[in-house]
């Protein structure tokens, strides 16, 4: 057939074997592309509780005693947390990984120096929202570019629960960091953050899907784009530059385009998909729970500076146990999968049931969550060690990962190709009470006192705890009645 007699429109896939296809990378270049986002994410999460340790010298240079006030500089990052995600995370899907993920570094980069450089109060919350607006896209992309990767649920699982781990232990370090370097001034916590960024940009810049000269490009194909559809799209208009008559056309390149599309489908999408009852709840409760840790960097100074009399620096050394659980959780995950992989191999029938897969995890988590705010609250006294509290941080870190990792796999895996607006769809609801809850901390413990404002708190994560039992038992069915999960399965549009 000439290139004339050529169809007018021929819709472009991947072969089955093709090295291109995301999933078909060799193992060392999926590996470059989990620590790139490891990195990125890193940045993110550490910024979001930096500021805590610098508040002391922060306040006391800008003339600000208000409590609330106070609690600004990580609470406009986290309304950046919601806004973010909006826009980043089905732009994502629309344009691929590699234009969202860049850009949002540079805008993050950029502010933290304006951080580092605030001439007045006010500059300073700007400058803290506009950087958490650019760290929310890593929050929200990496996952999907980690779901876009690796092609089965297990591998899928595993690299999602490093995600998380990384989520869960870059805001204790955030603490730490600045607890150590603002006495030789506060701006130094910025420096370092900046210092971060620095060290970051050389495998950033390579992070799939930076397009380099042709000189070079060699190299750049090692660093290609993620997202599978864009990928086909790019390979589509190439062909078609080197040979106009060839009509060929990637399947998103047929799919409309127009403003009104991408402002009311392809944007709204995060929001929409709150109507999905398992992504609502899934999200209400993990909203809870991430509220609660933000709560943390104002309970934790009341408790450990106020009533046992510790200096900062070694305060912020107790959120460690927090970390520390949420890392020994990855053992905990890595072992359920393999012993889900030899069920399934020995073709036992609970093994092939999607609630087994994730859910049971987080019905360890849930409890386990809910009991250590009652340890925290009630093993705070001055007659008992400090140490006593401090290590309910191992099974709050222990039930905040378990809960985090069983559920957000459970919701990519039932959303895969919009992965990245189902997180989004998680991110803007948690972040929304960690903007709020932190608020009200030193009210709450102040009225309550550190056992029943503790306890109040244990009380609301046990009732949301029933979350994935629930699900444990209906969410087969709520896949079932929801067209979008089945359309999905089905591989339809």
């Amino acid at each position: 057939m000439s290139q004339k007699e050529r169809p007018a429109h021929k819709i472009y896939s991947f072969s089955s074997d093709d090295p291109e296809n995301p999933t078909k990378w060799s193992f060392g270049k999926k590996m470059l592309v989990l620590i790139a986002g490891l990195i990125s994410i890193s940045n993110s999460t550490i910024s979001s509780s930096l500021p805590n340790g610098a508040l002391p010298y922060i306040s006391k240079e800008f003339n600000v005693s208000s409590d609330e006030q106070l609690a600004l500089p990580i609470s406009l990052f986290l309304i950046g947390y919601i806004f973010g995600p909006i826009v980043f995370a089905p732009l994502s899907e629309m344009y691929g990984r590699k234009a969202v993920l860049l850009p949002s570094f540079t805008v993050y980069t950029a502010f933290t120096l304006g951080c580092a450089l605030a001439p007045s109060w006010s500059a300073l919350l700007a400058f803290r929202f506009m950087v958490g607006v650019a760290a929310s896209a890593p929050y929200v992309v990496i996952g999907g570019v980690f779901a876009d990767i690796f092609e089965t649920s297990l591998s899928r699982g595993r690299a999602i629960t490093i995600l998380l781990v990384f989520m869960n232990f870059g805001p204790v370090i955030g603490p730490i960091i600045s607890a150590y370097v603002s006495p030789n001034g506060w701006r130094w916590t910025f420096w370092t953050s900046l210092i971060m960024c620095g060290v970051s940009w050389p495998l950033l810049i390579f992070l799939p899907g930076l397009n380099i000269s042709d000189s070079v490009k060699k190299l750049s194909n090692l660093f290609t784009e993620t997202y599978a559809p864009i990928i086909l799209t790019e390979r589509a208009r190439d062909l078609r530059r080197r040979n106009p008559n060839y009509r060929v056309y990637a399947p998103a390149e047929l799919e409309s385009r127009t403003i009104k599309e991408t402002l009311t489908v392809v944007l709204a999408r995060p929001l929409r998909l709150f109507a999905e009852p398992i992504v609502f709840f899934i999200c209400l409760f993990l909203a809870l729970l991430f509220g609660i840790y933000y709560m943390f960097f104002e309970a934790y100074p009341i408790i450990f500076q106020d009533s046992y009399g510790l200096n900062p620096q070694i305060a912020s050394l107790l959120y460690l146990p927090i970390g520390i659980g949420a890392a020994l959780d990855t053992f905990v995950f890595v072992w359920y999968d393999a012993y889900i992989a030899h069920s399934k191999r020995l073709r036992r029938a609970w093994a092939f049931n999607e609630e087994y897969r994730r859910l049971p995890l987080a019905c360890i988590g849930a409890p386990l969550y809910g009991l250590s705010l009652f340890w925290l609250g009630w093993s705070s006294k001055p007659q008992i060690p400090w140490s006593v509290p401090m290590l309910s941080g191992l099974t709050f870190g222990i039930g905040i990962e378990l809960t985090f990792m069983a559920l957000l796999n459970y919701l990519t895996d039932a959303y895969t190709p919009y992965a990245a607006s189902v997180l989004a769809s998680s991110s803007i609801s948690r972040s929304a009470f960690a903007v709020l809850l932190p608020i009200s901390t030193k009210a709450l413990y102040g009225r309550l006192g550190i056992a029943w404002a503790s306890s109040l708190l244990g009380f609301l994560a046990l009732g949301l705890g029933l979350v994935p039992f629930v699900l444990f038992h209906y969410g087969a069915a709520l896949r079932k009645r929801s067209k979008l999960c089945q359309s999905l399965e089905t591989g339809s549009k």
